[in-house]
């Protein structure tokens, strides 16, 4: 099963980078979408260098979320929050 992680983000420097490393330890092989709703800090930038995909929309995490469900290309999109943490066990439970 290939997993897209969608995480929308508005001004997330402070967090982006810490979760991103979280989401590529706990599901190395998944998609990595940022979808960013114009953030004026490093939040775009960082998420870059942590290997994601950012896009951009419109903010709002229903349209942030809407949009990088659009762009997955994984068979099961997992909605994320900057600020979450996911935990060791996350690629067993979601069968991954």
């Amino acid at each position: 099963m290939n997993i897209t992680v969608i995480i929308p983000a508005l001004n997330e420097a402070i967090r982006i980078s810490a979760t991103m490393a979280n989401v590529r330890a706990c599901l190395p092989a998944a998609e990595i979408l940022v979808v960013d709703g114009g953030s004026i800090d490093a939040t775009r930038e960082l998420a870059a260098l942590a290997g994601a995909r950012v896009i951009s929309s419109l903010a709002g995490r229903g349209r942030q979320c809407a949009r990088g469900a659009e762009d997955a290309g994984g068979d099961l999109p997992l909605f994320l929050h900057a600020d979450t943490t996911l935990p060791a066990s996350a690629a067993d439970v979601l069968g991954a």
